[in-house]
């Protein structure tokens, strides 16, 4: 499987995901033409890759993974993150991918049995792994702390085997309505591992910042603008803010190889302005 990223910056969409009600449903009711309506939507908007969840309470999820795979690729030519915290659901679903080195999500600093079958797969399958930032004693608030875990992960996916390039580190983005320091840590933590740690990639939940907040569109498209300047390798968003990320100032260069469908307009000035001022407090809060 070729292990390089699409792009420099790659753009996930994270629209298929059982978390989401609609989604639930349409895999609850194998309805292939809701899934595959989403998946076209974001691979339209810009997405490089696609972020796909089957985790339903009470259901089968190695089946139901399985199903949702061949689903989206039936349509779809896009590299695929298989989310799931189920390894025999990952192992069933990497049996009938068909496509370029999917990643998987995702192991921590705890590196519990069910990690360990994860880092075992990704070696195995020559693939993608996600590790976060986080270990037993859960998600530090020191981007130091954070580090060390990334520190050693790095250490111990690489006794294992998995070659640097195919470890997508996620500093973890946090929301700003429980900590207001939260979008300067990240970017700080962002930029040390990207001095410490050079050969490897990070990955981040880039919409879940605005949690809580009003105005949350200008937020996150505060945030990704960041996230864009700092060359983070691949955060994930909803499919309906694909091409806000893909037309940011800084990711234009990057994403010029990738021709956006159907932009969305650009923003007005006063739309403008307040994301420049949301950019300008969470590098200095």
């Amino acid at each position: 499987m070729r292990t390089d990223m699409p792009y420099p910056l790659n753009i996930i969409g994270e629209s298929l995901n059982a978390s989401i009600p609609s989604v639930k449903d349409a895999i609850v009711d194998r309805d292939d033409e809701k899934v595959t309506a989403l998946a076209i939507r974001q691979a339209e908007c810009g997405a490089h890759m696609l972020d796909v969840n089957a985790a339903v309470v009470g259901s089968n999820e190695p089946e139901d993974l399985v199903w949702m795979i061949q689903t989206v690729q039936s349509v779809v030519d896009l590299p695929l993150v298989m989310d799931s915290s189920d390894p025999k659901a990952l192992q069933a679903a990497l049996k009938v991918y068909d496509g370029p080195a999917p990643i998987l999500s995702s192991i921590t600093g705890e590196m519990t049995e069910g990690h360990e079958t994860l880092l075992s797969l990704a070696v195995e399958h020559d693939c993608g792994l996600v590790a976060m930032c986080m270990d037993d004693e859960g998600i530090s608030p020191d981007p130091a702390k954070r580090l060390d875990v990334a520190e050693r992960l790095f250490d111990r996916v690489g006794k294992a085997g998995l070659k640097p390039e195919n470890l997508h580190i996620d500093p973890l983005v946090m929301a700003i309505s429980a900590d207001t320091t939260a979008g300067a840590t990240f970017l700080e933590l962002l930029h040390m591992i990207r001095g410490r740690l050079p050969a490897v990639h990070t990955f981040c939940g880039a919409s879940n910042v605005s949690h809580g907040m009003p105005l949350r569109r200008l937020i996150n498209q505060a945030s990704n603008k960041l996230c864009g300047c700092q060359f983070i390798s691949a955060p994930t968003v909803a499919s309906y803010k694909l091409c806000r990320l893909a037309l940011s100032p800084c990711n234009n260069q990057l994403l010029s190889s990738r021709p956006i469908k159907n932009p969305r307009p650009a923003p007005t000035r006063l739309q403008a302005i307040v994301s420049r001022k949301i950019a300008m407090i969470m590098t200095v809060v």
